[in-house]
């Protein structure tokens, strides 16, 4: 009688361990893996954020001791060296600021109307330069903008613009 119960204890352990492997089965066959596979697709992201430390202290002039410089930081969040392209976003209809517009990033002028560029339907892109970045490396860039004629109208228009990155 011993035996019997013996056997079937050993029987039910057996039913139940089948149990848990098709549970167990049906459980991973089943599991959604989009989240995990959308963790490891940022595991080497290049990525670079740009942001200019005070935008309200900005004056347009063509007298370039009149205007204090702004930084524009541009820090690389990965752990890989980067190479990016420093890029001047501006609405398409805005030909005022690519024409009458330079540049000065650490002592470099850019006159923006001699600079490379690219448009879409709404806005004009125009290359700055690039930068190579180390892993989790912050520039610090000192940006004036200069005017090479005198803004009278219309001036927040005018200053409708935005750097950005393309890796």
């Amino acid at each position: 009688m011993n035996l019997r119960k013996e056997i079937a204890y050993l029987i039910l352990e057996i039913l139940f361990c089948i149990f848990i492997i098709f549970y167990g089965y049906y459980i991973w066959n089943n599991y959604d893996l989009s989240k995990l596979e959308i963790a490891k697709s940022y595991k080497n992201d290049k990525n670079i954020i740009v942001n200019i430390e005070d935008i309200s202290n900005i004056v347009i002039s063509n007298d370039e001791n009149n205007i204090e410089s702004n930084i524009l930081y541009l820090h690389n969040t990965s752990s890989n060296n980067n190479s990016a392209k420093l890029i001047l976003k501006i609405n398409k209809d805005n030909e005022l600021f690519k024409r009458n517009t330079i540049l000065k990033i650490d002592q470099r002028y850019y006159d923006l109307s001699n600079l490379k560029c690219y448009k879409d339907k709404n806005f004009i892109y125009i290359i700055i330069d690039n930068y190579n970045f180390n892993s989790y490396e912050t520039k610090e860039l000192e940006v004036k903008i200069l005017s090479k004629d005198q803004i009278n109208n219309n001036i927040s228009e005018y200053m409708n613009y935005e750097f950005i990155i393309q890796l």
